[in-house]
């Protein structure tokens, strides 16, 4: 995340690119009140920023959530005839002949889901 602002920081930031040094103290003065106007305002985007990050992450959690209970996982199975395996929740079948019931694999779109909000997770320590 990025660091606020410190009066400082503007400061030195701003006398480096000062073609020629502020001479009076008023001006001074002005700047400085200014810089911490400047910065009043980016802490509050900086705030807003997080309390919207915050907002999406919890959203995309729920999504997440509802996404993996309406995914079957073919977990429970029986056996129909001689070839047949047909899930008991969702009423999927696969013949023995065909290759049989596939390996449980997640659609792409669930594990980078996963994947960001990890990230998420972790940069927010």
């Amino acid at each position: 995340m990025t660091a606020l602002l410190t009066d400082e920081a503007i400061w030195s930031e701003a006398e480096e690119f000062t073609v020629n040094p502020i001479s009076t103290d008023s001006f001074r003065q002005g700047f400085r009140i200014g810089a911490g106007f400047a910065r009043s305002i980016y802490e509050a985007r900086l705030a807003e920023d997080a309390k919207v990050r915050a907002q999406l992450v919890e959203a995309l959690q729920d999504l997440l959530a509802y996404a993996e209970s309406q995914i079957c996982s073919h977990e429970e199975t029986h056996r129909g005839g001689a070839i047949w395996e047909i899930c008991d929740i969702c009423g999927d079948c696969w013949a023995d002949d065909d290759g049989g019931k596939p390996p449980r694999q997640d659609p792409e779109e669930i594990v980078a889901t996963r994947s960001a909000l990890l990230a998420a997770a972790k940069e927010r320590g």
